[in-house]
């Protein structure tokens, strides 16, 4: 299952133009948080001009 969220990940990105990064996802450590998490807004902030909540947002 992780490596196929990464997998949509990645086409999404493609999909919407972004660069191709490394991120990672993961399962958060307090179950509250959600069933999966990912850092790729953060990578993509530091690879383009948007700050993370812009590039969560998009879609």
């Amino acid at each position: 299952m992780k490596q196929q969220l990464a997998d949509l990940i990645e086409k999404v990105l493609k999909s919407l133009g972004f660069p191709k990064v490394e991120f990672s996802v993961e399962r958060p450590a307090e179950e509250e948080h959600g069933d999966w998490a990912t850092n790729v807004a953060l990578v993509l902030e530091q690879k383009t001009i948007r700050a993370p909540g812009a590039v969560a947002m998009i879609g």
